[in-house]
């Protein structure tokens, strides 16, 4: 049997949790002989992975689309699947994603994301739909493969056809993550894509609900950036016409402003909240792992809903070019930590090549832009 799938993997300082990963790659049920693994790691020095294709490259920040486009450049398969750096895939994962392409109308293929275990409130996160749609994608198919137009990498693939005539974006804001989305949904105009709920990773949820309303202000501020460049929408429709939207929480924040909303209402639009989430989530009810996350979902959608609200004031009150530019700083996790605690988002710093340097001793020009030598596996 020929090599038939390159599973391309993409990492920045996350060393050790890639190679958890790697390790559930190599343990999968599809015969070894018939896929390879494409390591892409961002970093200072290489820290090559036994028995993979690792490619290393320089610090220069261009985006995980700028490393997958490399992954894709290096991979010999003839589909190309990827997952990210933080997923355990399940050991019939490959087997099952590849199976709809036995299909020749099918260009492109998403699995299901499930939360690994966590806390109550990270596997709460299936339910709220991240990543890549989570239970009510699943719960949407109803077991079946289905047609669809996104497809996530943390857990998806490609016929190598596809990146003959196009690549992951990676202008615009395709810098600052969602070039997956974009790729496939342009895709799924011309070809079939579809989701297959039977191709299963486990990715690490967020687990505190000040990560979440963290990342749904991260996430609606790339919403609107996107619904402005890429749909060409007007400020209004960027902002009001969106699926992250929360019409609750927006109406609730609408009659606080206005003085409509006294303490004693409080008790009864909390009520109303917590009753109209767990409504409209009860079709996920019965493929939750603990019931107890499903009783705790409202507080999770609160806290990702109150984030969203967040953004849409700052995308009202900010010029485009300040949004995009906070988009940009945003996108750094050290960044999103820092802004969470209170702190203000700085510019972003120039790459750095040594520890060193990131410490403030010395900053030296980075090369230009050309990946290392990929380590082959003997």
């Amino acid at each position: 049997m020929g090599l038939r799938v390159s599973v391309v993997i993409c990492s920045k300082d996350r060393h050790a949790m890639l190679l958890r990963t790697v390790e559930a790659v190599r343990r999968q049920s599809f015969p070894a002989e018939a896929f390879e693994i494409v390591v892409v790691e961002e970093g200072d020095l290489p820290q090559p992975v036994e028995n993979v294709q690792y490619v290393l490259l320089p610090r220069l920040n261009k985006g995980v689309a700028f490393a997958r486009n490399e992954g894709v450049r290096r991979a010999a398969g003839l589909i190309i699947a990827f997952v990210d750096d933080d997923v355990l895939p399940s050991v019939d994962w490959l087997a099952r994603l590849v199976e709809p392409f036995a299909d020749p109308a099918v260009y492109a293929v998403a699995g299901m994301v499930r939360a690994q275990p966590s806390t109550l409130a990270g596997e709460a996160e299936e339910i709220l739909g991240i990543p890549g749609g989570g239970l009510p994608r699943w719960a949407a198919a109803g077991n079946r493969v289905v047609r669809t137009d996104s497809v996530s990498t943390a857990n998806g693939a490609f016929r190598r056809q596809v990146f003959e005539t196009r690549m992951f974006p990676t202008e615009g804001v395709a810098a600052s993550g969602g070039e997956d989305f974009i790729l496939s949904h342009e895709l799924s105009r011309e070809h079939a894509v579809v989701f297959t709920p039977f191709a299963v990773v486990h990715h690490q949820p967020r687990a505190k609900l000040r990560a979440v309303f963290r990342d749904g202000y991260y996430r609606r501020v790339k919403g609107y950036v996107y619904a402005r460049e890429i749909l060409r929408k007007s400020k209004g429709g960027a902002l009001f016409g969106g699926p992250l939207d929360s019409y609750l929480v927006r109406v609730i924040i609408g009659l606080a402003a206005a003085g409509l909303l006294q303490w004693e209402g409080l008790a009864g639009v909390a009520v109303v909240f917590y009753s109209a989430s767990l409504w409209g989530a009860r079709r996920t009810y019965p493929l939750v792992r603990r019931k107890g996350s499903f009783w705790l979902y409202p507080f999770v959608k609160l806290a990702w809903d109150l984030g969203a609200a967040r953004a849409e004031l700052d995308c009202l009150r900010l010029d485009e070019g300040a949004v995009r530019g906070r988009l940009s700083r945003l996108h750094s996790v050290t960044s999103l930590r820092r802004w969470a605690r209170g702190g203000e988002v700085g510019p972003a710093r120039a790459p750095c090549s040594t520890r060193q340097e990131r410490a403030g001793r010395t900053v030296r020009e980075e090369p230009p832009v050309k990946a290392g030598p990929s380590v082959r596996p003997q």
